[in-house]
């Protein structure tokens, strides 16, 4: 007896992972409550705040690492903006290490 043959796909298309759920930051009257902006790509983060009104100003590229005011802050809709810093792969880097410091145990040439 023959087996049968698995069954064929029909779509063509790659199998994609579902976008991340992209909340509103949460408006309080004419003022709003920053969300965590950190490891949102640079269009998420936009679409954000887009959905509220809220000015935002972009520097590098990647993924969100810092924002000034920090998450959790109240800010004016119409007149606060909030500056999001973005790196590649979006790593931190630690706190309170200037950026080209030895990584302690490094040895000569290795920089973080």
């Amino acid at each position: 007896a023959a087996t049968p043959a698995p069954p064929r796909s029909t779509s063509a298309a790659p199998t994609q992972a579902p976008a991340p759920s992209l909340r509103p930051a949460e408006r309080l009257g004419n003022r709003i409550l920053l969300p965590d902006l950190r490891g949102h790509s640079v269009e998420e983060v936009m679409q954000i705040t887009e959905m509220t009104g809220l000015r935002v100003k972009v520097t590098g590229s990647g993924r969100a690492i810092r924002q000034e005011p920090p998450p959790g802050t109240v800010v004016a809709a119409d007149r606060d903006t909030v500056h999001v810093e973005f790196r590649a792969g979006g790593e931190q880097r630690a706190a309170g290490r200037p950026r080209g410091a030895r990584t302690p145990g490094a040895r000569d040439g290795d920089r973080s």
